[in-house]
């Protein structure tokens, strides 16, 4: 299992979504395979 560590200050929009930042979501999308 990849960890992967940052900080990031995200906010949260009206529908109680929070963005997820584009070098997040590259990981995250390399763990589901």
């Amino acid at each position: 299992m990849t960890t992967f560590l940052s900080s990031y200050t995200n906010s949260i929009d009206k529908k109680s979504r929070v963005s997820v930042p584009a070098s997040f979501r590259a990981e995250l999308a390399n763990c589901s395979r």
